[in-house]
């Protein structure tokens, strides 16, 4: 997967520019909250990431269910 790095700059460009293409912009959310050093250890392709990506994120930010 391509690695991107998105400095404050490169987050306020995007608000001015307000397009980024699907991958950029999960790469986006996994800078801002998995953190710039999260990496996927596994070789796998890029979609195999994405899921992950979105996997893990929804694993630490999804509301918690509370048992009935």
């Amino acid at each position: 997967m391509k690695q991107l790095c998105y400095s404050r700059e490169m987050r306020e460009i995007c608000k001015i520019q307000l397009e980024l293409s699907a991958e950029d912009a999960l790469q986006l959310l996994c800078d801002e909250l998995l953190g710039e050093h999260y990496y996927i250890a596994d070789p796998v392709n890029g979609k195999q990431a994405n899921a992950i990506i979105a996997l893990d994120i929804l694993k630490k930010y999804a509301p918690k269910k509370k048992p009935r």
